[in-house]
């Protein structure tokens, strides 16, 4: 579902971009990511309904946790305005991009970790 949820929306906006000739500008990931957060909260959101009756949650908190994890790719382009030796700016945006999985899984996992799941007859 993850895989589908947050594929589908690049997919689209890639198709809108080449063929509808829309331009999303500087905002294309920003965009593409927030559609895709909705779009894996309400697939995972399927598979955690039987398990707890809080599962609704994890619709907006998947949006903000992907969002999150975009904006510290999107920080790239402010480092790259003031790191200016190369090395040091290869290691700070690999720590970026390597901190939006940090940040996306400390925002759901916050979820994971509060909620109890049990299987609802």
């Amino acid at each position: 579902y993850t895989a589908l949820g947050a594929g589908l929306p690049f997919l689209i906006f890639d198709l809108l971009k080449l063929y509808g000739h829309v331009n999303f500008g500087e905002r294309y990931l920003l965009y593409s990511v927030s559609v895709a957060g909705i779009s894996v909260g309400i697939m995972q959101y399927l598979l955690l309904k039987p398990y707890s009756t809080k599962a609704i949650n994890w619709i907006p908190l998947s949006l903000v946790g992907w969002v999150c994890a975009a904006l510290t790719v999107i920080a790239i382009n402010s480092s790259m305005q003031y790191i200016k030796q190369p090395l040091l700016g290869f290691i700070v945006n690999l720590s970026l991009i390597l901190a939006g999985g940090i940040v996306l899984g400390l925002i759901t996992g916050s979820f994971i970790a509060k909620t109890k799941f049990v299987k609802n007859a």
